[in-house]
């Protein structure tokens, strides 16, 4: 059976936590109901961070994996026209860049902010971020978050809001605002959908953050387990690094 680490509700996460280390799911949430992280941080001197002093009591307990993960499922946050089916895959940014600014003129109902979006297009954006990430496919992922549920948690994860807005859209949004002094951002956000898209991840043995993908999960499942508030440890993200993620790679397209 090809095990396959899937992020997508509490429930899966758990279950593919009791698999990795061939344990009942309800023994892991005895062990994550006993623990309270936060206490043992007060009593000892702890120099190690939460996640890895987790993972270390957690072994303690059950040993190590019974095995490791062949695949991995990620979901990339985003917001877009609502009759997107992501038949070229999930494009970077340089390939999406287009469709990026087709979407956000399609946004408008006057024609004279059309024309206004159609200059900075061809001419420039008056917006540093924008500026930054546009040449340089270091920032042109495309990303995606591990566990599905800290896409509605970014106040507290402290990550950018990616179903409120995409990070480049808002970028377009505020250099048209430097520029003309009028905003377009929430007729932006009313036109693009808010969308999760799963896809899957082969070979997922093969990276070398494995430890801490079962870091991440550990973290995860010990914070719904015990009902606490959701935080960076919770979580890590993918970076496809500048390439297309294929449409056979894609698992669902879920838009909210």
């Amino acid at each position: 059976m090809v095990r396959v680490l899937d992020c997508e509700t509490y429930d899966s996460s758990i279950r593919c936590l009791a698999d990795l280390y061939a344990i009942n799911v309800y023994d892991a949430e005895a062990f994550f109901s006993a623990l309270d992280i936060d206490e043992e941080y007060r009593r000892k001197d702890i120099s190690m961070r939460g996640d890895e002093f987790l993972a270390r009591r957690f072994q303690a307990q059950f040993g190590d994996p019974d095995s490791t993960w062949e695949r991995v499922h990620w979901f990339h946050v985003t917001r877009v026209p609502p009759d997107t089916t992501f038949d070229e895959g999930i494009l970077p940014l340089g390939l999406a860049l287009d469709k990026v600014w087709d979407a956000v003129i399609a946004a408008q109902d006057d024609a004279g902010t059309k024309a206004k979006l159609q200059r900075m297009r061809e001419k420039g954006v008056r917006d540093r971020q924008y500026h930054l990430k546009t040449p340089a496919t270091f920032f042109h992922g495309p990303y995606a978050m591990l566990v599905r549920e800290v896409a509605f948690h970014s106040g507290t994860i402290g990550n950018h809001d990616y179903l409120g807005i995409p990070e480049i859209v808002e970028d377009i949004c505020n250099g048209y605002e430097a520029e003309t002094g009028e905003s377009i951002l929430r007729r932006v956000q009313n036109f693009l959908k808010p969308c999760i898209v799963k896809f899957e991840e082969r070979d997922g043995a093969d990276r070398p953050d494995d430890p801490h993908l079962r870091r991440v999960l550990l973290y995860y499942c010990c914070s719904k387990c015990r009902s606490e508030d959701l935080c960076y440890l919770a979580n890590t993200c993918f970076d496809a690094g500048g390439q297309v993620i294929p449409r056979s790679a894609i698992r669902k397209i879920e838009f909210l």
